[in-house]
């Protein structure tokens, strides 16, 4: 079976025990905080029990007493103070997934019960993403259905590349400087920055995919400042990229059959009763032949169809139940579940960037 379903990054789990002196400390790296100065909260609006705030940092850590950036942070406090652990700082990934929307928004969706009762949870949109100031913008879409992300051809290739420069140049004219300083040690740095105007001596720290690679970041410029740190679905980032993008494709693969073998056992799955891979080939076919139309929207081409399936897979078993419906609303002539799911996660400026 050819089974097309475009992978996005890497699938793997590692909860690491941090040791303080395996990493180089904070004073290598030159200024890191900010200045204890607290964070003036206000309750979110008809979000009971959430608070939000600014933390002002500099633009460039190198330069601490130049142009400075607003980070949007999020806060909801332990429902149990007495029996209160700490503070527990939460990045979801992406890159450019905002973290104080779930945290305003989705707290019982995203958090234990137990955590919310055990944990100050404090979400911080990086620099950059959601309702941090100055936010990512780009004149030319990221994503550009007629450019293919996989060139068969050395002319397919070069229009790949000339797209790509395109967008860069236009993300630096839409947005000014800040796209030279989105890397993640700088983004490591305002979180140390947050956690000083908490006046919290150390925090938690819990990332998923690309926030595996943030909390190791902020763990070898601060051990001294992590209490404890989960990491799920962490990024090795010693392996060769040939190696993550192949260990990505067979997790994929893998979602993908566990996906198929749920419909099997499941009479609720629309796709109950047929061949789950058979049916998924046979669309990515037809869409390759022609993009697959999409009610009130742009059709759907076979690459975003992949794309947005793997979107989907990375939610599953949850959302097992709408692939399933999408594949089937597709098959049928209408894909626009398949292009909700494109709007999240190719057409979003800053995540895509």
């Amino acid at each position: 079976m050819k089974r097309y379903v475009m992978i996005g990054s890497a699938v793997a789990v590692a909860v690491p025990v941090l040791a303080g002196g395996a990493f180089a400390s904070a004073q290598d790296f030159g200024r890191t905080s900010v200045s204890d100065s607290g964070v003036s909260w206000r309750a979110c609006a008809d979000r009971p029990g959430a608070e939000c705030g600014v933390v002002e940092v500099p633009l460039d850590w190198n330069a601490p007493s130049g142009a400075t950036i607003k980070l949007s942070v999020v806060r909801r406090k332990a429902t149990d103070s007495l029996a209160r652990v700490g503070t527990l700082f939460y990045n979801p990934g992406g890159p450019g997934v905002p973290a104080a929307l779930l945290v305003r928004d989705y707290a019982a969706d995203t958090f234990s019960e137990e955590l919310r009762r055990r944990f100050d949870i404090v979400g911080i949109d990086p620099r950059g993403v959601g309702e941090s100031i100055p936010a990512l913008r780009c004149g030319q879409p990221v994503h550009n259905p007629e450019i293919s992300q996989f060139p068969e051809s050395k002319a397919g290739y070069d229009r790949l590349v000339g797209w790509n420069a395109a967008v860069g140049r236009s993300c630096l004219e839409s947005t000014g400087p800040l796209p030279a300083h989105l890397d993640t040690a700088n983004v490591a740095r305002d979180f140390d920055a947050v956690r000083a105007a908490l006046g919290e001596r150390k925090i938690s720290f819990f990332g998923k995919s690309y926030g595996s690679m943030l909390g190791a970041q902020y763990a070898r410029l601060f051990p001294g400042r992590v209490r404890t740190m989960a990491l799920d679905g962490a990024v090795d980032q010693a392996v060769p990229a040939s190696r993550l993008v192949t260990d990505a494709a067979m997790a994929v693969e893998d979602s993908f059959d566990r996906f198929a073998a749920w419909c099997d056992r499941t009479s609720t799955c629309v796709l109950h009763g047929r061949d789950v891979g058979q049916v998924w080939d046979r669309l990515v076919t037809a869409a390759e032949r022609s993009p697959i139309g999409v009610s009130g929207g742009r059709p759907l081409t076979a690459e975003e169809l992949r794309y947005s399936a793997y979107a989907f897979l990375t939610m599953t078993p949850e959302f097992a139940g709408g692939l399933a419906t999408a594949i089937t609303q597709a098959e049928q002539g209408d894909a626009q579940l398949f292009a909700t799911m494109r709007a999240q996660a190719l057409d979003d400026p800053v995540s895509t960037a």
